[in-house]
């Protein structure tokens, strides 16, 4: 195997170029989601790489001090000899130009490989080569992003049946060198850096690599996620409700990347008309199914904030619900029937209470038409009267006009009956026997209006 030694007067040509976030052009990679970023995840023996590498190191996420973006990715090794790291597609091995990683370590020596797969041309098997990296870093410096090179190694090969048997070695020499000695690019080439032989902990930040093709830079990330806040199994960011209803609240955070649920702890929070901040409502450890659900009960229109923060693999996410509140009115008739002319009268109450503008309306024509107006009382209460000259059944209701962080609502239709009044009685006629008249024909009912959702009870103590 090849050994290369990249010491301290190297790590300074890149330790200072920091940008404020991906690359324009980079391939953002989310956490450990390699595949989805065309990269692969390689684990491998840091002697022999045909053996079987030990447990895989520990995965996660660092924000401190990132090379790129707003953070890097990292391995914690739970013992020496097995490296890992990310591998990347060359095309055309043989025109390879371009192959660097960013690297930073807090050790004074970090120890890995760079590891090449070729499948040449004609050949069922494949060829591994590796090539030793150790970076050291003087007493003095302190620990700082560095650039690994890898474009111009020597790499020791071993070639393997497609069973992983090795069956073959050959000279050391570079990739581009050896892929033409091999007959061309053939399927092409994984390539990548793997650290973690000395058993101690890495960041890795912006694998590039050049094959003949376009510049390919891919830049690690934290997963991205999305919450979403819904009632129940709904849709939509705004749900109407009535004054005293419980709302459930069904809150999910997924990574952005493949659906899957995150864990973690979710927090549920409110604010109101004339609040200027979110107070926090509820705050609930999720498992592994990412569903919260609670029970909320507004009184006035409120918009409930889901934030997930952030976490050792995953960025913070948050969505907001917006929960309209109607008014809840209760209405009944004073007489369910009266006579024509006479004056019906429709009680209740409107709540929250407050003074409200409130309207009698009459199902006319297939629409809702007001008769009168009038006022609620500060409690809530009301007294609404309007004449009914029509005789035969009419629907009424009362509608209150919104105000105060509620909107609008009515209460649900009541049923009237109105019947021709008395004879005022009569007088006889001498000579003649006076008869009896005609009579009113029977008015036809009209069509009922569409069926209303009655309002839920009033809360205990409204």
């Amino acid at each position: 195997m090849r050994r290369t030694v990249i010491g301290a007067a190297g790590a300074v040509v890149l330790a200072l170029s920091v940008l404020p976030g991906v690359a324009v052009g980079a391939t953002r990679v989310d956490g450990d989601h390699f595949q989805s970023a065309g990269l692969r995840l390689a684990v491998r023996d840091c002697v022999d790489p045909g053996a079987a590498p030990g447990r895989a190191p520990g995965f996660r996420v660092v924000r401190n001090k990132p090379n790129s973006g707003k953070a890097s990715i990292a391995w914690q090794p739970s013992s020496t000899g097995t490296a890992v790291g990310a591998t990347a597609y060359a095309g055309r091995p043989t025109q390879l130009s371009t192959f660097t990683i960013r690297l930073r370590t807090t050790a004074a020596q970090s120890q890995g490989i760079a590891s090449v797969r070729y499948d040449p041309p004609n050949d069922d098997g494949y060829w591994i080569g590796t090539s030793d990296l150790i970076t050291d870093l003087n007493p003095d410096e302190k620990p700082d992003w560095r650039t690994i090179d890898g474009a111009a190694l020597t790499y020791s090969w071993r070639h393997y049946t497609p069973a992983g048997v090795e069956d073959a070695t050959s000279f050391p020499t570079d990739l581009q060198s050896f892929a033409q000695l091999r007959g061309g690019d053939g399927e092409g080439a994984r390539i990548g850096f793997l650290f973690g032989c000395d058993g101690n902990p890495f960041q890795v930040d912006r694998l590039v690599v050049r094959s003949g093709g376009p510049l390919k830079t891919y830049e690690f990330e934290a997963i991205k996620t999305n919450a979403s806040l819904t009632r129940g199994t709904g849709r939509g960011r705004t749900v109407r409700v009535i004054y005293g209803e419980k709302v459930n609240l069904v809150g999910r955070v997924r990574e952005a990347i493949d659906n899957d649920a995150v864990a973690g702890t979710y927090v549920l929070a409110a604010k109101g008309p004339g609040e200027k901040k979110f107070r926090k409502v509820a705050s609930k450890k999720v498992g592994s199914g990412g569903v919260m659900r609670t029970k909320v009960q507004p009184a006035k229109a409120t918009v409930y904030r889901l934030s997930y923060p952030r976490s050792t693999k995953h960025e913070a996410s948050s969505t907001k619900l917006k929960v309209l509140v109607r008014v809840n009115v209760t209405a009944s008739l004073a007489q369910r029937k009266i006579r024509q002319g006479e004056r019906l009268t429709m009680r209740g109450r409107a709540l929250p209470a407050r003074r409200a503008a409130i309207q009698l309306q009459k199902y006319v024509g297939g629409k809702w038409r007001t008769v009168s107006r009038g006022r609620t009382a500060a409690n809530g209460s009301y007294a609404i009267s309007a004449t009914s000259a029509r005789i035969g059944t009419s629907f009424w209701r009362v509608w209150v006009t919104g105000g105060a962080g509620n909107i609008s609502g009515a209460s649900v239709a009541r049923k009237l009956t109105t019947v021709v009044p008395p004879s005022s009685g009569g007088g006889g006629g001498g000579g003649g026997g006076g008869g009896g008249g005609g009579g009113n024909p029977t008015p036809t009912d009209p069509t009922p209006p569409p069926p209303t959702e009655p309002p839920p009870p009033p809360p205990p103590g409204s």
